[in-house]
């Protein structure tokens, strides 16, 4: 299992038990931009007609570590530190009086996040022989996790667009739940690392 905790100031800590290694990088729009959008073409690497359970231990070190560098880098890391950072900015600012107070706190809880530093940590671990979920349902719901992420991040307005009045809207529809890909990975095996929302 790939196992992340990624740790920022404002935070307790997030830990998140994924199919996904995530790696924050620094952003340069101050809370005003759209997150990023996942490209969804992870790969990883070995032949999909082959059983994770099956996977011998280099291949799946190999899978193990194409993950990390899709989840670490690009698209989907700056999505995963723009949707924290902008949730702990938004939590920031639920004690706001006016629509000022509320963006103001917001924005220097976001900028705060998204400068500070980002350790992670990370274990690997093959499904043991009982797993039938083939390598091709593995990367699709790794790449439909990644899609719902993105979707996740998309939810939260950026500082600038928060106001006490959509503070109240704010929610996370049904396009975040499990994807139907990892639905059927983790039906077929159990043991496989679990993406977001599993």
């Amino acid at each position: 299992m790939l196992q992340i905790m990624t740790m920022k100031p404002m935070f307790v800590s997030i830990g998140l038990s994924l199919a996904m290694c995530v790696a924050c990088g620094g952003s340069s729009d101050g809370g005003n931009g759209a997150p990023a959008n996942s490209s969804g073409n992870y790969s990883s690497g070995v032949s999909g007609d082959k059983q994770l359970g099956a996977l011998t231990d280099q291949e799946f070190q190999g899978v193990c570590k194409n993950l990390s560098d899709y989840f670490s880098s690009g698209a989907v890391g700056k999505g995963f530190e723009e949707f924290t950072c902008r949730f702990e900015g938004l939590l920031a600012g639920v004690a706001a009086q006016t629509d000022a107070e509320l963006q103001a706190a917001c924005k220097a809880t976001y900028d705060q996040c998204v400068a500070a530093p980002t350790t992670t940590t990370e274990t690997c671990t093959k499904p043991d022989a009982s797993c039938t979920a083939t390598v091709a349902e593995y990367d699709a719901c790794v790449n439909d996790s990644a899609k719902a992420l993105t979707t996740l991040a998309n939810s939260i307005p950026s500082c600038d667009k928060l106001t006490m009045a959509s503070l109240g809207m704010i929610a996370v529809d049904d396009s975040t739940a499990t994807p139907a890909s990892c639905t059927t990975l983790q039906t077929k095996c159990p043991s496989a690392p679990k993406p977001p929302g599993m």
